[in-house]
């Protein structure tokens, strides 16, 4: 369970990183 959170919130943090730039 905690590691789904990580990766979702992983991915979530990376796409908008990705869209800032």
């Amino acid at each position: 369970m905690k590691k789904i959170k990580l990766i979702v919130g992983g991915v979530i943090c990376a796409s908008y990183l990705l869209t800032s730039v």
